[in-house]
């Protein structure tokens, strides 16, 4: 990995192994991350308020890592 070295100064010893990342993505629930959006997306609308409707400067992009097996 290429990011090794970046590791360090935060003081991360060593990376932990794509193998772990994998299996935590595996059994993550996608309502995670919607709710992990709700959730900054209300703190936004309060830190807004008494101005006009909250709305995102730039385009928001979803990723989709789908693999569909052929």
């Amino acid at each position: 990995m290429s990011c090794m070295g970046k590791l360090k100064h935060p003081g991360i010893g060593n990376a932990p192994n794509r193998s772990t990342f994998s299996y935590a993505n595996e059994h993550r629930p996608s309502q995670l991350y919607q709710r992990i959006f709700f959730h900054l997306l209300g703190k936004c609308q309060v830190l807004s308020r008494g101005s006009k409707k909250f709305r995102f400067k730039n385009k928001l992009f979803r990723l989709d890592a789908m693999v569909i097996e052929l």
